[in-house]
């Protein structure tokens, strides 16, 4: 890959890039959000007018691996060159597609513009690989929920709002912004200090700790988020009431 910058141009050739949201931009054209592999999310727009129409625009769909040439002038946003497939597109069976849209909506919503990050590309790309193959997806779930919040500097700290080591005896509400406490409050959502303690060493498997990390993550993304309810979330629950008709 090569990148070249002039006073007023930038360009970026054949760079490895996923579209992880696609929009209507003015009357031909649209509006996409790439994750890349060197510059990390780029808003870039893909002309289909009569002139200069892109060629492979067939490929500008979510979860094709593609290279692709960007090139920014003065605007800010960048425009879409040539488009290859990288690799075949991806293939998910339900209900993991919701899960595949579920990241690709915290990564539009979340990842700042032009910020690149090789382990958050290499996250990306393997858990839509266990997607794919439907294995240990919740797992596959929680390790890049884990590591797109520690990019992001809101990596969950699994110690008491003190610094100490879990208690096992006892338990733990959380919040967001304050970390976790003790919890004397049963009517609270509270957690195991047991269950806590094995997420802090590295123990994340269990059900239990699934199950635990889920919730964490939850509070923090939405948080992060504004409260924002999810797309991929409401699709999932209309999946789930279908399968009880």
């Amino acid at each position: 890959m090569m990148t070249l910058r002039q006073s007023n141009q930038s360009f970026l050739a054949q760079v490895p890039c996923f579209i992880i949201h696609k929009r209507p931009y003015r009357e031909h054209d649209f509006l996409l959000d790439i994750l890349t592999l060197s510059n990390g999310r780029i808003s870039a727009v893909a002309r289909f007018g009569k002139r200069g129409a892109l060629k492979n625009a067939g490929l500008l769909q979510p979860f094709i691996p593609l290279t692709m040439n960007l090139v920014k002038n003065y605007s800010s946003l960048w425009n879409v060159g040539a488009v290859n497939p990288h690799g075949k597109p991806f293939d998910f069976g339900l209900p993991n597609i919701f899960c595949a849209q579920y990241i690709n909506e915290l990564l539009y919503n979340l990842c700042h513009e032009e910020e690149g990050n090789s382990q958050l590309f290499a996250s990306y790309l393997e858990t839509l690989s266990l997607l794919e193959k439907n294995t240990d997806v919740k797992l596959s779930l929680r390790q890049f929920e884990s590591v797109l919040l520690y990019i992001l500097g809101y990596a969950p700290n699994f110690a008491d709002a003190f610094g100490n080591r879990f208690d096992e005896s006892l338990f733990y509400s959380f919040d967001p912004q304050n970390g976790f406490k003790v919890c004397f409050d049963k009517s609270l959502e509270c957690f195991s200090g047991k269950v806590l303690l094995n997420i802090a060493e590295g123990n994340c498997s269990g059900a239990n700790e699934l199950r635990v990390l889920q919730k964490v993550h939850s509070r923090l993304f939405k948080m992060l988020m504004n409260y924002k309810p999810l797309h991929s979330h409401e699709l999932y629950s209309q999946y789930l009431s279908m399968q009880e008709i």
